[in-house]
């Protein structure tokens, strides 16, 4: 069975991903290009997204308002915020929380460890990175 996350539960992975990388000295930066995982509307627009990943694609609904671990785009996007490995794979090896795992995939089907990701990816800003994520 799959692990149902709600919005209370995404928080909860947001506030330990923001610990984990302000330890690490990620200073993080709110604007339209960025997303903070400390600034509370930030974290309403972190949560939307992960619903939005989980959605009913053909209503553009998510009535039950919960992400799932399951795998989409054969496999290739992880976790409550669907991180997509091809896009994000080389960027994310440059962090050690995720060397204690066969791959980035199975790192990425913890949902700590999604959000930790999500956020590394929200912080990068709406140039090169997030271009290829958002097409």
């Amino acid at each position: 069975m799959e692990e149902e996350y709600n919005a209370q539960q995404l928080s909860e992975f947001l506030e330990l991903a923001a610990k984990y990388l302000e330890d690490e000295g990620m200073e993080f930066v709110s604007d339209e290009q960025h997303l903070d995982p400390n600034n509370p509307e930030d974290v309403a627009k972190f949560i939307a997204i992960a619903f939005a990943e989980h959605g009913d694609l053909p209503t553009k609904t998510n009535p039950r308002q919960v992400a799932t671990n399951t795998p989409g785009d054969s496999k290739n996007s992880r976790g409550p915020w669907q991180i997509h490995v091809p896009s994000w794979k080389n960027l994310l090896e440059q962090y050690d929380i995720f060397d204690n795992y066969e791959d980035i995939k199975t790192a990425l089907d913890k949902p700590e460890l999604n959000a930790i990701a999500a956020v590394i990816i929200a912080q990068q800003g709406a140039s090169e990175y997030r271009g290829e994520f958002f097409n």
